[in-house]
């Protein structure tokens, strides 16, 4: 009777096991072992002044200075005494605030005077103000500091310009060229310098060699095209002005170019055409066109009041080798106020950047005239 009744639970405990299910003298249901812990997250290192100043740089170059302000702002209390994010920050200001940048590049060099970038810095603020004296003893004392400072170089051949000492003007572009060969606003200006001294042929390659390094400045296309078109290629030229602007703008800088070179005729028609196209800017292509309008009826009246010149016998030349007609030479141009679009009667001043010089981008924008 034991036996039995012993094998019938043998079975029923084998059957529920089958089952699944607790019996038998079983305590309970087994639980699943408790999962392992995932593994602890390692926290990033916090951020460094070198990754706040690269941070800040990466913003500037593309353009979001509200981000690169805070960036430098956040490396300046990691290392407060360290002038180079000071320098980034007065940079930054030179596009808005002028004073600001110049107080701010006066208290780092008076904590720093052998800070070259602070003293370029300085400079570009001084020559935003128009004070040249300053801004050339600014760069200077930054070119004695390092004689490798591109935008120190640069911009003494700029304020060089101005002066009309091209000579010493082309030295410091060709240091700033020695410097970083492949920065396309350094052929800018020299082209520009060329343009100064009549030299348009000179001045149209360093234009092309600008744009050979940077296709998509517009101050390489327009200044490109007055070079050509002073050089009478006119063609060439439009197909430059084409380049930077709709064609209203290409017509009227084409416009403009024939009226430096005396062709008022011409540079009437391409104003009117300009106008043809309804631009958005009619005041300016309305002022070049009257003024071409004027030196045409002036160049006129100047005609007309001369006498005929009646050349000795001695003088006339054989019918069959007449001499070609020369060109008329170009009026004298009245003073031109300057307009987005061509060169400028004076080299542009370098575009304020950040230092160090390999991070700056000083630039010569052409302008177009209205005249």
């Amino acid at each position: 009777m034991v036996t039995r009744t012993a094998r019938l639970g043998v079975r029923v405990c084998v059957a529920l096991a089958t089952l699944g299910l607790a019996a038998c003298g079983s305590s309970g249901p087994k639980l699943p072992p408790a999962p392992e812990p995932p593994p602890k997250r390692e926290e990033p290192p916090p951020r460094t002044y070198e990754d706040h100043m690269r941070d800040g740089d990466t913003a500037r170059s593309t353009g979001d200075i509200a981000s690169a302000a805070w960036a430098y702002f956040r490396a300046l209390r990691l290392r407060s005494s360290d002038p180079v994010a000071r320098e980034r920050i007065g940079y930054l200001h030179l596009s808005s605030d002028v004073e600001q940048a110049r107080a701010i590049f006066d208290r780092i060099i008076a904590d720093s005077p052998d800070s070259a970038p602070a003293w370029v810095g300085r400079g570009l603020a001084e020559l935003s103000q128009r004070k040249l004296a300053a801004a050339e003893a600014s760069f200077t004392r930054a070119f004695e500091i390092d004689p490798d400072n591109e935008i120190a170089a640069l911009s003494l051949g700029v304020l060089n310009d101005w002066k009309k000492d091209h000579s010493t003007a082309r030295t410091f572009y060709g240091r700033a060229m020695a410097i970083n060969p492949q920065r396309s606003e350094t052929y800018i200006n020299i082209g520009i310098s060329y343009m100064f001294t009549m030299e348009f042929q000179a001045a149209a390659l360093a234009f092309q060699r600008s744009i050979a390094i940077d296709q998509t400045d517009p101050a390489a296309y327009n200044n490109l095209g007055l070079a050509l078109g002073r050089m009478g290629q006119y063609d060439q030229s439009l197909a430059a002005f084409r380049r930077n602007g709709d064609e209203a703008s290409a017509q009227n800088n084409l416009g403009y170019a024939y009226y430096l070179n005396g062709n008022y005729a011409e540079a009437i028609a391409r104003y009117e055409a300009a106008l043809a196209l309804h631009p958005e800017d009619r005041l300016t292509i309305i002022r070049n066109l009257r003024s071409a309008e004027d030196a045409q009826r002036a160049e006129l009246a100047e005609q007309a009041s001369e006498p005929p010149v009646i050349p000795a016998a001695d003088s006339l030349l054989p019918a069959e080798s007449v001499a070609p007609t020369a060109q008329p030479s170009p009026a004298a141009a009245p003073v031109v106020a300057p307009q987005p679009g061509v060169a400028p009667a004076e080299p542009p001043a370098p575009v304020p950047a950040p230092a160090p010089a390999p991070s700056a981008q000083p630039a010569a924008p052409g302008e177009t005239r209205s005249h």
